[in-house]
């Protein structure tokens, strides 16, 4: 499952517009995605919860509809790392899950969750 710190997008964008040297597609995902199971588990413990309940795939489905995304994108997940930004020297400010989610808590974002 991919994933993405707002502050890394934001400074991806700007660092692509700084460059003349980019042309063709670019993922947009920190470098290291993690599985579902994977991305919960740091959730629930970054928010310091034991548990939480399974999402079913009909939720997610539905959720998916409403928010216009593909569902498969977390139900079967894509292996998806910023390749062509690394070899061109992009800096991750949160590269991992843990560090991404740890400083949104710490910068007062809403969570779901509470």
């Amino acid at each position: 499952m991919p994933t993405l710190h707002l502050a890394d997008l934001t400074q991806m964008f700007l660092w692509a517009l700084e460059r003349e040297d980019l042309e063709g597609a670019f993922n947009a995902t920190s470098p290291q995605p993690v599985p579902n199971a994977e991305f919960m588990r740091t959730l629930r413990s970054t928010l310091h919860r034991s548990w939480s309940p399974p999402a079913p795939g009909l939720a997610v489905r539905l959720g998916a509809f409403f928010l216009r995304t593909e569902a498969e994108l977390v139900l079967t997940g894509r292996r998806c790392v910023p390749r062509r930004f690394l070899e061109k020297g992009f800096t991750f400010q949160y590269p991992d899950l843990h560090t991404a989610l740890q400083s949104l808590l710490a910068e007062g974002h809403k969570t779901p969750l509470g």
